[in-house]
């Protein structure tokens, strides 16, 4: 409580720094002489003024800056010679700013250098699905059957053979083999899918593709032909076979 009395300053002292800070003030450019700011005044419980008035005293309080700097400037020829001569402000040429593309068609060019640039071979995968087996046969960039897989090569006798865990097996040895194919090479592997006939195979293979076995596989492949051949009218049709 002593400490807060030691600091209070006298109301005389108070009046004397009022004064000292209206000093200052009153030879401001562009005032009338005699003429004096109020000092400011007492804290009382009235409301502070609004954001609005405070912004048109600073407004008011600029443009009289501003007006004073002017007069100045007009009274003083040095500074008039100064105004006239100075040097303009550096600027960039035309050819420091880059030219506006289009974000859009520079993307897509982009891409069509980046996969023109990695030689892709495509692969083929060509399931034929009968109602007796399922064949499938993986070809080489060059059309050529490397790798077969049937039902009776998975292990499946008799009319097991057309059955859908054998045409699920055969899919599955053949991706097995298109996945070492693509261990080797990762980035330009592609894949062609070849579908033919209706067989229980055929939705073995999309089952097959769709696990979690197939899915290295099922990444590279870039299309999916039907080639199921369209029988219109044409001789007489094969006699069923009898297992």
């Amino acid at each position: 409580m002593l400490r807060l009395q030691a600091l209070r300053i006298p109301p005389a002292a108070r009046c004397v720094q009022q004064r000292l800070w209206a000093a200052p003030m009153s030879s401001l450019h562009g005032m009338p002489e005699g003429t004096t700011l109020d000092p400011p005044a007492q804290k009382s419980e009235q409301p502070a003024s609004t954001p609005t008035e405070q912004q048109t005293g600073m407004a008011a309080m600029g443009q009289l800056f501003a007006h004073s700097l002017q007069q100045q400037m007009d009274k003083d020829p040095a500074l008039q010679e100064w105004d006239r001569t100075r040097p303009a402000p550096p600027f960039a040429p035309d050819s420091a700013y880059p030219k506006p593309i289009n974000p859009v068609k520079a993307s897509q060019d982009g891409g069509e250098s980046r996969i023109a640039q990695v030689p892709f071979t495509h692969w083929g995968l060509h399931v034929k699905c009968t109602r007796n087996n399922t064949i499938a046969t993986v070809s080489n960039p060059a059309g050529e059957g490397v790798k077969t897989f049937s039902g009776g090569i998975c292990g499946f006798k008799g009319n097991r053979r057309s059955s859908y865990e054998a045409g699920y097996m055969c899919a599955t040895k053949a991706i097995e083999y298109l996945q070492t194919v693509k261990e080797k090479d990762p980035r330009s592997v592609r894949v062609n899918l070849y579908l033919k006939g209706f067989g229980q195979g055929r939705d073995a293979t999309h089952k097959a593709l769709l696990a979690a076995e197939g899915e290295v596989v099922r990444k590279s492949i870039t299309s999916i032909t039907d080639k199921t051949p369209m029988k219109i009218g044409g001789t007489r049709a094969k006699k069923k076979r009898r297992l």
